[in-house]
């Protein structure tokens, strides 16, 4: 519907750098907003578990219930 904001399923996850299992994450989707040049962006509530120190991939992805199209998206996090 126009101006309604996306209906989409989000995901999180850790990934250890060093190998083993992926870390599932929890994620709330807090609100959905529109930037002043058009683009829509959620804005998220992620709560991080506390795995042991080193170099992680914080992935993150969105899924549109309608077209199943999915876009993730990378970040790398150094715990210490």
């Amino acid at each position: 519907e126009a101006g309604a904001p996306p209906q989409v399923e989000v995901e999180a996850r850790l990934i250890p750098r060093s190998g083993g299992e992926d870390i599932p994450i929890d994620v709330l989707v807090v609100e959905a907003k529109t930037g002043k040049d058009g683009r829509e962006f959620l804005v998220l509530r992620i709560g991080l578990p506390r795995p042991g120190p080193g170099e992680y991939e914080l992935e993150i992805a969105a899924t549109d219930v309608g077209s199943e199209k999915r876009g993730p998206v990378r970040t790398t996090l150094m715990l210490k």
